[in-house]
């Protein structure tokens, strides 16, 4: 799936899909499944895209500390 979703993205994805109609709770009971399925899709593509952030990041770190420490070979 990977799409890049932004905070105010997914807020208002949440406005629109947190509204319950009580007049009719057996049909909003059926939409809980789906809703927790699309939420907990976007919440791992984005852990998925933070943890690849991360290794980027500690890759870098790396690199970085080998060349200041004089590590690194020509």
């Amino acid at each position: 799936m990977t799409h890049q979703f932004s905070l105010e993205n997914i807020q208002d994805e949440w406005e629109k899909n947190s509204k319950i109609d009580y007049s009719n709770l057996g049909t909003e009971s059926i939409r809980i499944p789906v809703i927790h399925d699309k939420y907990l899709k976007i919440f791992i593509d984005e852990r998925i895209r933070l943890k690849g952030m991360e290794f980027e990041l500690s890759k870098l770190v790396r690199a970085k500390t080998s060349h200041y420490k004089g590590e690194m070979s020509q």
